[in-house]
């Protein structure tokens, strides 16, 4: 190694985005799997509401039930919507209580999550503004090629947290 490289390598801040940039990415990626897993329990807990008597009469909730079984049925083969007819007479009340009651426990485990990896992708953000990161740089962009990371801008990085945080209902 040169003297020159060892000087150039000593005396570049560069390092310091490409750390940052590199926590905001890997905050993005956990963010991203943690809201498909809470949009995904959010799904499976409100198809595991039964039929619930509302303010109509029970012939009209019945009638309601059976136009949505002839949707279903539709747009499954036999097979699938004997399968479909079979789960829905599955479980008992109590298991599909301790079901729901597990995914309630995995949703606000995923919620804090959500928090966590909001909080640090929101402090690299920062950090990258206070220090005027610009992607566009030639001595920056180079550091983001050779570690193969994204030449986001900094708004780049804002929009995509706040799609996130829309997604999942958080205000980002």
């Amino acid at each position: 190694m040169g003297i020159q490289s060892i000087l150039y390598k000593l005396g570049s801040p560069y390092d310091a985005y490409v750390s940052h940039v590199s926590e905001l990415n890997s905050a993005l990626g956990r963010l991203h799997y943690l809201s498909e897993r809470s949009l995904g329990y959010e799904a499976g807990l409100q198809s595991s509401v039964r039929l619930v008597p509302g303010g109509a009469a029970p012939k009209e909730r019945a009638q309601r039930f059976r136009e949505r079984l002839g949707q279903a049925a539709a747009s499954m083969s036999d097979e699938e919507f004997e399968d479909f007819l079979s789960h829905l007479g599955r479980g008992e009340a109590a298991s599909v209580e301790a079901n729901r009651a597990n995914v309630v426990d995995r949703m606000s485990s995923t919620a804090r999550g959500l928090e966590d990896y909001f909080g640090i992708a929101g402090r690299a953000l920062a950090t990258l503004e206070v220090r005027g990161y610009n992607p566009r740089r030639g001595d920056v962009a180079r550091q983001l090629r050779e570690n193969k990371l994204p030449d986001y801008t900094v708004a780049d990085y804002r929009k995509i947290l706040h799609e996130l945080g829309t997604r999942v209902g958080v205000r980002a």
